[in-house]
């Protein structure tokens, strides 16, 4: 049986690396790109309302998507309305999906149904209601009425990818040249529920402190199981594997000559990809671990 370690990740000062902020142009033009697709109003038949579909972002960087009743497209009333607030990184971007809505149901008339998926049972999209604050929900669905997607083949299809696209991009982490940010950034991902790209190996994170986290790693011919902390004194990271008797100690060490938030001993690293996604690269072998 191939020994188990102990690993100890140690967190040295950054000099340089790219910022988050000079790597944002992608996702800003993603946003301004959608906020003008997701701006629209149509005509619901069945209740005589016309209804107005707009995304809004707060100062907090959380999202606000409204669908507001109006009798007439150019005198919107506040009065009735449905309000969703959300972060993009609460949403699966792999869990973006687009259907038919075959007949008109009220403010989802027919056309296509954009469906986006939070991670496993987690509701953090806050809901509201002509004022009334309502249950949180763990999805978000946006109506694509027929006539713009009549008018622009794939409509639907395209803004569902760009926000794929958005999730993706809005989750990434990044050097930020100070160590408690990075440590900070880093146990970020070390949350949830995580599949490997050939859905092979799973990776499971409890967290237990701010700063700790149990985790198990199930792959088919073993199961790991450990603590990763962060101790302040010695401003150090440590992933201890529980079942092994032999530890062995390991520097992991970040990647300073890099943008991405990369740990590095020797050859073998963990590269933190996103709050959702993270890589291995260890003796050899790399596997990506998907959030889900």
């Amino acid at each position: 049986m191939k020994r188990l370690s102990f690993l100890l990740i140690v967190v040295t000062r950054f000099a340089f690396g790219q910022t988050a902020e000079q790597d944002s142009s992608g996702f800003d033009a993603t946003m301004q790109w959608l906020e003008r697709k997701l701006t629209y109003n149509y005509y619901d038949p069945t209740n005589e309302k016309w209804w107005v579909n707009v995304i809004q972002v707060k100062d907090d960087g959380a999202y606000v998507m409204k669908n507001i009743a109006a009798k007439h497209p150019d005198r919107v009333s506040e009065k009735i309305y449905y309000q969703r607030t959300f972060f993009l990184w609460d949403l699966n971007p792999m869990a973006v999906s687009v259907s038919d809505i075959p007949k008109d149901m009220g403010r989802f008339i027919k056309g296509k149904l954009i469906r986006l998926e939070g991670f496993g049972d987690e509701k953090e999209i806050a809901t509201k209601k002509d004022g009334r604050v309502g249950s949180k929900v763990s999805y978000l669905n946006i109506s694509i009425p027929a006539i713009l997607e009549d008018s622009t083949k794939g409509y639907a299809q395209e803004v569902g990818d760009k926000l794929s696209d958005a999730l993706y991009l809005n989750a990434r982490l990044f050097n930020r040249n100070n160590t408690e940010e990075n440590i900070s950034a880093a146990f970020k991902a070390f949350r949830g529920n995580y599949i490997s790209e050939d859905s092979t190996s799973y990776l499971d994170f409890e967290v237990m402190d701010v700063g700790l986290v149990r985790f198990k790693l199930r792959e088919e011919s073993r199961e790991l199981y450990g603590t990763i902390g962060y101790d302040v004194k010695k401003d150090v990271i440590f992933y201890f594997l529980a079942s092994t008797k032999n530890h062995v100690i390991r520097e992991f060490k970040f990647d300073t000559t890099k943008k991405d938030l990369i740990l590095r001993e020797g050859r073998d690293q963990i590269y933190v990809i996103g709050r959702n996604t993270i890589e291995f690269f260890i003796e050899g072998k790399k596997t990506k671990f998907f959030r889900y």
